[in-house]
């Protein structure tokens, strides 16, 4: 027999109370003569004797009852099976599945709600002296300490759903580690048994990275749902990212029905701003379904908006945050060089959402950028290192930026700049095959420039081009007969465009065609420094924070009562904020939150969560099992849990408790006592 809180036997001590009280009896009694009665004397000692053993035989109850109840709340027990010669305590690691997934109906409620119960049975039937490993998505350093049974149930109480999202693989082999070094410490462990409790969705049960213990028992718990049926807004996007009052925007939706029936006539509410709609969407089963609507914007400043469908079974995907800004004005600042033309400042002019500033170039400074969108370098042959640092560290930090060269570039000090923005270094003139070919009107850069694809588009004349030359990974937008390409366009996360040809009349007359000031507004409309409409949480999305005061206090996002500092990366005039690692997914939720520093408000993020688990496939059994096996796991055990069964039949060696038989005991001296007391000692 073992006790497991053999620190409760001190209250056999209090044993010494009943028995000084027996043996020192301090009543005082009061002595009369009488004559000689021998014979009741000798009745009277004989009364005596039978009536100190009776009181002895009650003292001996009263004790064996405290002895009985002192042993109780000690817990005895007497191990079975292997437990006797192990050595050392059972080690039961536990994974409670408790992602969005497992938010799904079952046939008693949540599936989270009855892994919990199936939880608890496991624990309250396992060794007394058993250690548990009890871990969930978050995989915390609180959750990577073994507790005891008691300790271990009090935890399971506080497990609630989270958006986190961990493949099965990387839950394991954590146990696996977690295991290993408890076990090295204890010196000689008993049993090892891994116990996963999830729903084993497709998305989520990988085992790529699953180290297994050749030696462990492994139990799946797989619970299933009474009915997999999901409907999830994927993503929500507008057609263009240029938002100016008076004009149209298309917000874009797209939907996934995740079951095999088809839904008709389910509800879409959008919200943007100040406007609202409620649309109604057939979606077919397992199958992702597009739509939009048009609105016209109607007011500066900040827009939030939602896009909501209903769905009775999986919410955290029903609901798609987003914002976006409609700009008042762009500012775009027009360097001048040697040989710019007024044709760039004029097209700007007429605009008045353009906010312009003309500097010549020998008069630019570095403060000129800030608050710049868009810089355009109209005529420039030269390019002194200090410039080219400035408009480098400029676009890097988020502006555009786009060059117009001269009739006499310098070649020398251009090509190792363009080069670093992404764009192919400039050589000689070439004068032969310049004639216009081809516009991208399928790139981006074009949609909106023309209502529709023009068949006999003017094309301008050109007389020569600069030449291009290496591997660049710019984006051609408007191409030559002889194979050059008069404009490019950036294709990273820098913003650059390259005209290879100057705008002076000798060059061509490019400046007197229609596509010039189509061109160059174009450049002004994607020049806005848009923040990210959303962000997926535990993504590395980065949202830009204009910073200008530079102060040392973290800029931090909040929502309600919620509050979190993302981690900052500083670039150029700029502070980006990432939300990338699990750390953000366990402590933030979807929704609208305010970006700000001190007092100071620098914008708004929307933040969503991973739809990763929006598809609610489960893994076949079957298969569970064969991968597991073949990555070294010889005892695998899996048992399905429906209607609030499966968790009986686990083997986990438990112990046969005592303590309700010594509690037993100690009520039977009690009653025997009361009855010794009332028909015996009188």
């Amino acid at each position: 027999m073992k006790l497991l809180y053999p620190e409760f036997l001190w209250a056999l001590c209090l044993l010494l109370i009943p028995l000084i009280i027996h043996l020192f009896n301090f009543r005082r009694y009061k002595t009369l003569y009488f004559s000689s009665l021998k014979f009741i004397k000798h009745v009277d000692q004989s009364s005596n004797s039978t009536r100190n053993l009776r009181h002895l035989f009650v003292l001996l109850l009263r004790m064996l009852a405290f002895i009985s109840l002192v042993l109780a709340f000690a817990h005895p027990y007497i191990p079975q099976g292997e437990s006797q010669d192990r050595g050392g305590k059972p080690l039961i690691a536990i994974y409670l599945d408790n992602s969005n997934s497992m938010t799904l109906l079952g046939s008693e409620g949540e599936l989270l709600s009855e892994a919990r119960e199936t939880a608890r049975r496991i624990i309250e039937d396992a060794p007394a002296d058993a250690a548990f490993l009890l871990c969930t998505n978050e995989l915390s350093g609180v959750e990577q300490h073994f507790v005891s049974k008691m300790d271990a149930l009090d935890r399971l109480d506080r497990i609630e759903p989270a958006a986190l999202t961990r493949q099965l693989g990387d839950v394991l082999s954590w146990q696996h580690d977690a295991l290993e070094n408890f076990a090295a410490q204890e010196g000689k462990p008993g049993k090892r048994q891994y116990i996963v409790l999830s729903d084993f969705q497709e998305a989520t049960a990988g085992l790529s990275e699953f180290r297994a213990d050749s030696s462990a028992a492994y139990i799946p718990l797989r619970f299933v749902a009474e009915k997999e049926e999901n409907v999830a807004v994927d993503t929500v996007w507008f057609a263009s990212p240029v938002h100016q009052q008076g004009q149209s925007s298309e917000l874009l939706v797209r939907l996934h029905n995740w079951s095999d029936e088809d839904l008709v006539n389910r509800e879409l509410h959008i919200e943007c701003g100040t406007i609202q709609r409620d649309l109604y969407v057939d979606l077919p089963a397992n199958e992702t379904v597009q739509t939009s609507i048009a609105f016209t914007e109607n007011a500066t400043g900040m827009v939030q908006g939602t896009v909501s469908v209903r769905d009775e079974q999986v919410t955290f995907d029903d609901t798609w945050y987003f914002t976006y800004e409609v700009r008042k004005h762009l500012n775009v600042l027009l360097l001048n060089g040697p040989d710019a033309v007024p044709n760039a400042a004029t097209v700007y002019r007429l605009d008045p959402f353009y906010k312009l500033t003309e500097v010549a170039q020998e008069a630019f400074t570095r403060d000129r950028l800030d608050g710049t969108d868009l810089v355009v370098l109209n005529g420039f042959n030269t390019l002194p290192s200090g410039e080219a640092d400035a408009l480098y560290e400029f676009v890097s930090g988020g502006g555009a930026l786009a060059l117009f060269p001269g009739t006499s570039i310098s070649t020398d000090q251009f090509s190792p700049w363009l080069s670093k923005l992404g764009l192919p270094p400039l050589g000689t003139l070439v004068k032969e095959g310049v004639a216009l070919k081809n516009i991208a009107y399928e790139d981006p850069f074009f949609k909106g420039v023309f209502e529709k694809r023009p068949q006999n588009l003017n094309l301008p004349a050109l007389t020569a081009v600069y030449a291009t030359y290496g591997n660049s990974p710019a984006v051609p937008l408007i191409s030559m007969q002889n194979g050059g390409t008069l404009l490019y366009r950036t294709s990273g996360d820098l913003k650059a465009w390259l005209f290879t040809s100057s705008l002076k009349p000798e060059f061509g007359n490019f400046t007197a065609n229609a596509l010039f000031p189509g061109v160059l507004l174009r450049m002004g409309e994607l020049s806005q420094r848009n923040s990210p409409e959303s962000i997926v949480i535990g993504s590395d999305a980065r949202f830009p924070v204009t910073d200008p005061t530079r102060s040392e206090q973290a800029v931090r996002i909040r929502n309600g009562s919620v509050e979190f500092i993302p981690q900052s990366v500083r670039s150029g005039n700029r502070t980006y904020l990432s939300l990338a690692g699990k750390e953000a997914s366990g402590v933030l939720d979807a929704g609208v939150y305010s970006v700000f520093r001190e007092k100071d408000t620098l914008g708004y993020m929307a933040l969503n969560y991973d739809r990763a688990e929006s598809n609610i496939r489960s893994m076949p059994e079957d298969e569970i099992v064969s991968q597991m096996k073949a990555r070294g796991a010889d005892h695998v055990s899996l048992k399905q849990v429906r209607y609030g069964s499966g968790a009986a039949g686990i083997d986990l060696e438990s112990e046969q408790a005592l303590w309700k038989w010594f509690l037993l005991l100690a009520l039977f001296c009690l009653l025997v006592e009361m009855f010794f007391l009332k028909f015996y000692l009188k």
